[in-house]
């Protein structure tokens, strides 16, 4: 009997051994953010140093290496064909401030509830990148413009960040030069870049066309013309805002707008009593940008008429070569030129959303469809020597605990992301939803690898309350496939509302979860 004891002892053992891993991955599949960081595999490249550059509104469907017809960004394609490139990772917003808070903290706009201008801001009892960096020996470093409510210092970027550089003509060299003089101390530093180079107004200065030969004199392309304002210009603010109102279109600017609206009425349409009012700094600049844009564009073109749209697109595709001959060059010579920073620091290139061109009847980012949430991620990785493409989809907020786990620091913060160092090593994710929030939370999307599911809760809208696609084989979004597969609607919409559920009760703050 005696001799039986520990074969059957070391089965009992095995099986539960069996029990506790079928546990684990369970789990990982439900909480991957969490359990990535307590994860003990080697780190790629621990203490190393980060930039982290965000292209503001770069749609990765106008890059070549994303499959673009256009040469428009010769150096960074280069750069990614070397290196890292997800060719399916999209954002978790359609525009710059929810899409980038998901990027610092791991979670979707719906969960880490900053979305509305001027009024929200970003809890203290949500996790941020920088501040855990900080917290493990890391200099953080950012560039961020000085007043924007789309990046706002005061009530999103002000804790864990070091030092702040304003952007402007010399930010970049400025935060990069400092960037090297702290790695050159040994110090580990965390880099933020940020730039609006491709945001509209498109303005290509006066170098010549590359793209098109059409002519709009009324479009500007100078700063010069964008910033002459006249009568007229200040007729068509003075009906945008009313429509604004009128239609609760945007929830951040109703506050003030019948107030700018009484100023346009009470100074007769005068454009030197209202310019130092309404574009210089103070109380209204921030409409300063988005006014300007929407109508020095509206006023002058046809979003209806194919050759309008298409004179926009080449204007756009122009600021990405430019960009690409400007900041993005700056940041790849920056490399190359200094051995030590090449082999101890961490590059990503990614940005917060795309740009629309009426493939799904809207300008500039609005919908969720994927000409707007389509978006580039490309690694640069020490030590890693073999160029890789990934074709698993990922999501912003996959980057806080990727790039964590990267370093080998520690966290037992959960996120809504997953780290991608298993990817990198050529493991693969467990089968997950990615999450977009977009309209102010009123519309959402669903997707996995082969389906996306689209949701519009606003009642009021003319829009289909649902669409589905087949990604895999309706990549642009043309065939709305529901009525044929609605068992994947439901099954999209059960594993959402469980997986907000799980949420509501995970966070110790509030926030709204629409369902």
């Amino acid at each position: 009997m005696s001799g039986n004891t520990p074969p059957r002892k070391n089965f009992y053992i095995f099986c539960i051994l069996l029990l506790l891993l079928g546990l684990g991955l369970v789990g990982q599949r439900m909480f991957q953010g969490k359990l990535s960081g307590l994860m003990k595999s080697p780190p790629l490249c621990k203490d190393c140093n980060v930039i982290l550059v965000s292209l503001d509104t770069l749609s990765a469907n106008h890059l070549p290496c994303y499959g673009y017809n256009r040469n428009t960004s010769p150096n960074l394609c280069t750069f990614a064909k070397q290196n890292i490139l997800f060719s399916h990772a999209y954002a978790n917003g359609t525009w710059t401030l929810p899409s980038h808070v998901s990027i610092f903290t791991g979670l979707n706009p719906n969960t880490h509830g900053v979305n509305v201008p001027y009024s929200d801001s970003l809890s203290t009892n949500i996790p941020f990148l920088p501040e855990i960096l900080q917290k493990s020996g890391y200099t953080t470093l950012f560039v961020l413009p000085k007043h924007d409510i789309s990046l706002p210092i005061d009530m999103v970027y002000n804790r864990g960040i070091d030092r702040l550089f304003y952007e402007g003509e010399d930010a970049w060299a400025q935060a990069l030069q400092y960037f090297a003089t702290n790695v050159a101390k040994k110090k580990k530093t965390f880099l933020f870049l940020h730039t609006y180079t491709v945001h509209m107004p498109y303005l290509i200065g006066n170098t010549p066309k590359l793209y098109t030969t059409d002519t709009y004199p009324a479009i500007p392309l100078t700063a010069e013309d964008y910033n002459r304002t006249s009568i007229e210009f200040y007729q068509k603010l003075y009906e945008q805002i009313q429509n604004i109102i009128t239609n609760g279109e945007s929830p951040s600017i109703a506050a003030g707008d019948k107030e700018v609206l009484s100023l346009i009425v009470k100074n007769n349409y005068d454009p030197k009593k209202l310019d130092s009012i309404m574009f210089n700094e103070g109380k209204y600049s921030d409409y300063r940008e988005g006014v300007k844009d929407n109508i020095k564009y509206n006023m002058n073109f046809d979003i209806h008429n194919p050759r309008d749209v298409d004179y926009l697109r080449a204007l756009y595709d122009q600021r990405i070569n430019q960009m690409d001959q400007s900041e993005i060059t700056n940041v790849l010579q920056f490399l190359s030129s200094n051995e030590y920073i090449k082999k101890s620091t961490i590059v990503i290139f990614t940005a917060d959303h795309g740009e629309e061109f009426m493939e799904h009847g809207a300008i500039e980012h609005e919908t969720i469809y994927d000409s707007n949430l389509h978006i580039p991620l490309i690694f640069y990785i020490p030590g890693n020597q073999r160029p890789k493409q990934i074709a698993t989809p990922v999501q912003l907020t996959d980057l806080a605990p990727t790039i964590l786990d990267m370093l080998g620091i520690s966290y037992t913060n959960e996120f809504q992301g997953s780290s991608l160092v298993g990817e990198i090593e050529g493991k693969q994710l467990p089968d997950r939803l990615l999450i977009s929030d977009g309209n102010w939370l009123k519309t959402l999307s669903i997707r996995n690898k082969q389906w996306k599911l689209l949701i519009n809760r606003n009642i009021d809208s003319t829009l289909t309350p649902y669409e589905l696609y087949d990604i895999q084989k309706d990549p642009n979004e043309k065939e709305n496939v529901l009525f044929s597969h609605l068992d994947i609607a439901k099954d999209f919409i059960s594993r959402y509302q469980n997986y907000e559920h799980i949420w509501r009760e995970k966070l110790p703050l509030n926030y709204s979860v629409n369902n």
